[in-house]
């Protein structure tokens, strides 16, 4: 009981900063196709609302590549609880900016909130690193577990808020700004929940020295590190396999099925009900069975896939909620273990490091996966799934080699 007190406002922590990223993929196809709904001009060519469209979805992951290293290396020299507060704080800044946005129709005021959002999202790898702080090597893959669990429930949650509170048909005052102003209040309660039960779980260390450019240097050192170089890369294949599938989701469902925000909302929390699935129930007869985190990421690539494999092979609607349960279990297994073996790779001082390395390798395959999806769709509506399930596929082949030098 005491250990959940502990881990609580660190699981709410990896659940806002989720939910932030998926509340935002329902409203944003509409938001830029939609000339009624839209935040750009009705006469807005297609191919300006393609790149608009395409910028927006890039800033948040470019700004979270630049930023989260940074913020590791400052909560390894503050401490956690400082450095989450302040990510809090300005997650929920981003939000309120975004709604005065959609509002006010900026697209300046977008681009900041988006900004802003990738900025602060180095809360997530602090809050991983918190926990990995205050676990044992026997509890520290189920508590990564958890982790994966938070943000599961912030991918289940954040699409249906999105998703439902930005259908004026259901309430008259909703709009596109209410799911943002929702965002906004819950991680300003969870500042509070973390003010008042989080203690500290890492001694300062103010000789720690700050490197603006430490994304890059972090990025290239995880594929220079003999230690973690295999693994780096499969994380990196894995990570820019599903990255690339969700976020060409939204725009195929508005194409192939017409969806709008609601029903995009909907099939979003599919993944995460797949994904909490896997995860309070597969992951852990995996563990029991197998005993090997290497071998249990081997399992969910596998699985992410026979997803996209399943997504560009059948037409049918019934068939792409088939495809993103299966590439959905796949993640929550592939990362869970993913942040583990990097965990379990360093000493106890160097978990905001490492965790680090994690987040920026993230934030880079989501940037670069946004700038390919337009371009890959462009040329199919399936291309985007052929080319995830070709790189899940190859990281199966470095993973493989993990641990090997």
């Amino acid at each position: 009981m005491k250990s959940w007190k502990v881990l609580l406002p660190l699981f709410m922590v990896i659940f806002v900063d989720v939910m932030g990223l998926c509340i935002v993929f329902p409203v944003l196809a509409p938001l830029f196709y939609n000339p009624q709904l839209s935040i750009l001009p009705a006469n807005t060519s297609l191919a300006m609302r393609n790149l608009f469209y395409g910028l927006m979805m890039t800033m948040w992951p470019i700004f979270m590549f630049i930023a989260a290293p940074i913020i590791g290396d400052l909560s390894d020299k503050l401490g956690r609880k400082r450095v989450i507060l302040l990510c809090l704080f300005g997650e929920a800044a981003s939000y309120l900016i975004g709604a005065a946005a959609i509002t006010t129709s900026s697209m300046i005021l977008f681009l900041l909130s988006r900004i802003l959002a990738g900025v602060f999202s180095g809360s997530q790898p602090i809050a991983q690193a918190a926990i990995a702080d205050i676990s044992t090597p026997e509890t520290k893959t189920r508590n990564m577990s958890n982790i994966v669990l938070a943000a599961t429930l912030g991918v289940v949650l954040g699409p249906l808020i999105g998703g439902f509170t930005s259908a004026k048909e259901l309430v008259s005052w909703f709009n596109f700004a209410t799911p943002f102003q929702i965002a906004a209040a819950i991680a300003l309660l969870n500042a509070v929940l973390l003010m008042a039960t989080f203690k500290e779980t890492h001694p300062q260390k103010k000789e720690q020295k700050l490197q603006l450019m430490k994304s890059l240097f972090l990025f290239a050192g995880a594929f220079k590190n003999k230690k973690i170089r295999f693994l780096s890369v499969a994380f990196l294949l894995i990570q820019l396999s599903w990255s690339l599938y969700f976020q060409s989701l939204a725009y195929f469902l508005v194409k192939k099925f017409n969806f709008n925000a609601s029903h995009i909302g909907i099939f979003y929390g599919v993944i995460g009900l797949a994904a909490t699935i896997s995860l309070t129930y597969f992951i852990r007869f995996l563990i029991k069975l197998l005993k090997s985190d290497k071998h249990i990421f081997i399992i969910g690539a596998v699985f992410q896939v026979f997803g996209a494999v399943c997504a560009v092979v059948f037409n049918l609607l019934g068939w792409q909620y088939t495809a993103v349960s299966l590439s959905a279990i796949g993640i929550a297994l592939t990362y869970t273990v993913g942040i583990s073996l990097y965990s379990n790779s360093v000493g106890g001082e160097h978990q905001g490091w490492i965790m680090g390395i994690s987040a920026a390798i993230c934030g880079a395959a989501w940037a670069i996966t946004a700038i390919m999806t337009g371009a890959l769709m462009s040329i199919s509506l399936i291309l985007p799934f052929s080319v995830s399930a070709v790189l899940a596929a190859l990281s199966l082949l470095f993973i493989y080699r993990t641990g090997r030098g």
